[in-house]
């Protein structure tokens, strides 16, 4: 009696070979989404930060080209890590800043060609509608930018504080209880 058919195998091996093929396949998406960590691509197609390249992240810069938020100095993104260590640090240089703002000033100008394009093509009542819109978005904006200055200054106080207790004792690092 034929004790294994080539049904029955190729039945038992079609999950391991789906399973390993899925895998393969995430692992191919992940590298080509992250890259290696000496070669970061950007979105122009250009070579990493450590040949001088500007970010691709650089809508999260301020306006002198700082990075601000959750890449500024004390995240985990930020420039805090010094100017030896995988290219993560030293902050930007002068020439990666004056690219970020002829960047932003070629986006804002592209913007607004396109938005009075637009406004071009609108009946006088929509046009006052859009008008009103953007007025809106631009004081909101001014908002956010003075909420997330006081943020940045709360974040700083916080972590200055934090600082202050953090090397007392090593029983204040998290564990787990015992309950």
């Amino acid at each position: 009696m034929k004790r294994f058919s080539n049904k029955w195998l190729s039945k038992r091996l079609l999950v391991p070979i789906g399973a390993l093929i899925l895998t393969v396949a995430i692992g191919a998406y992940a590298f080509a989404a992250t890259g290696t960590a000496g070669s970061r691509a950007t979105t122009e197609g250009t070579a990493s930060s450590q040949s001088g390249a500007v970010s691709p992240d650089k809508d999260r810069c301020g306006p002198d080209g700082v990075p601000r938020g959750s890449c500024g100095p004390g995240s985990r993104f930020g420039t805090h890590h010094g100017p030896g260590i995988g290219g993560m640090g030293g902050g930007l240089t002068d020439e990666q800043k004056a690219a970020l703002q002829e960047r932003r000033q070629e986006r804002e100008a592209r913007m607004q060609v396109f938005l009075d394009e637009l406004r071009a093509k609108m009946s006088p009542e929509d046009q006052a509608i859009f008008d009103g819109l953007r007025n809106t978005a631009q004081q909101q904006r001014a908002a956010v930018e003075t909420a997330r200055e006081q943020l940045h200054d709360t974040m700083g106080r916080l972590r200055a504080l934090i600082d202050k207790y953090r090397g007392e004792s090593s029983s204040a690092t998290p564990t787990a209880t015992n309950s």
